[in-house]
C-alpha cells in the first residue's frame, strides 16, 4: 500500500475467509483525477455493522475503464464487458452530459460513442 501511495498506483485489499477484494486507487494530480474525486459517492455496506466508505461514480467509473481499454490497445474484454454492464445497470441514470464532456477531453469520445450506440 506505501508504494502505491508513493507512486500513485493502484492496490488490492482481500479478505481470504469471504473471498472479497477491493481495488483502492490514489488520486492522482490531472483535471480527470480531482473531478473524479470531486464527484464520489457515500455508499452504506453490511448491515449488521454498516460502514460508510467512498466509491467513484458510475461515471467515472465507465470514463476511466474506457481510459484503460484504449491504453490496452482496446482488446481487453473484460474492460468492454465491465463497462457495457455500467451502461446496462445504469443506463437512465448516467449523466451523459457529463460523460460527453469528459470522453471529449480524454480523447476516448469514440469508444462512448461505441458503446452507447451498440452497447
Amino acid at each position: 500500500m506505501a508504494r502505491a501511495v508513493r507512486e500513485r498506483a493502484s492496490c488490492n485489499l482481500v479478505h481470504l475467509a469471504i473471498g472479497i477484494k477491493v481495488d483502492l486507487f490514489i488520486k492522482g494530480v490531472a483535471a480527470f483525477d480531482m473531478a473524479e474525486f470531486e464527484r464520489k459517492v457515500l455508499v452504506r455496506l453490511g448491515d449488521e455493522t454498516p460502514h460508510d466508505v467512498f466509491v467513484k461514480s458510475a461515471e467515472d467509473t465507465l470514463l476511466r475503464k474506457l481510459l484503460w481499454y484504449r491504453l490496452g490497445g482496446e482488446v481487453s474484454d473484460r474492460q468492454w464487458e465491465d463497462v457495457r454492464g455500467i451502461l446496462s445497470v445504469q443506463a437512465e441514470r448516467l449523466d451523459m452530459v457529463y460523460l460527453r464532456e469528459w470522453a471529449d477531453r480524454l480523447a476516448i469520445r469514440n469508444l462512448l460513442d461505441r458503446l452507447v450506440s451498440r452497447g
